[in-house]
């Protein structure tokens, strides 16, 4: 028997029948990590209230999200008691240590290739200054190119 599955108003397309069943055969993950989501949003708009104390206006929305975001954590802590688990903390999914370890690769590689060019820049450097620039202005344009990607600087 197949399920006539909602949709949501923002979704791209509508959500597939396996990650519903994932999501049922996970549901406390699934609630604990809501509530975790309920207590970050909430606690987001009481950090810019205080943050923006001078804007009434943004005071008076954010008053209010944080209000509802906290109802909503005590519904969801609600059902987590009904169901016998403790709010702790969460493990991290695996898809953000991968994403963090790729991050961390690309920083070490960038170090890396900055180190290992610094030498064929004080070349370059010099072969420009000596022989008034040999590689023409299209080199030197395209040796400050490569210098700023190396440095993680923006081209503009």
């Amino acid at each position: 028997m197949s399920l006539t599955l909602p949709t949501i108003k923002f979704l791209k397309q509508p959500t597939s029948e396996a990650w519903v069943e994932q999501a049922i055969a996970h549901l406390d993950t699934i609630l604990l990590d809501h509530s975790h989501c309920e207590r970050k949003a909430a606690g987001v708009a009481l950090n810019l209230m205080f943050r923006y104390p001078a804007r009434e206006k943004l005071v008076r929305m954010l008053t209010a999200i944080a209000r509802e975001e906290l109802e909503h954590f005590e519904q969801v802590n609600q059902r987590l008691e009904q169901r016998g688990i403790a709010l702790g903390p969460l493990a991290a999914p695996p898809y953000g240590a991968g994403l963090s370890a790729q991050i961390e690769l690309a920083k070490f590689y960038r170090s890396l290739m900055a180190k290992a060019s610094a030498p064929l820049w004080d070349i370059l450097d010099f072969s420009n200054n000596l022989f008034r620039s040999p590689f023409g202005d299209r080199t030197a344009g395209g040796i400050i190119i490569v210098r700023k990607s190396v440095a993680g600087k923006s081209l503009s």
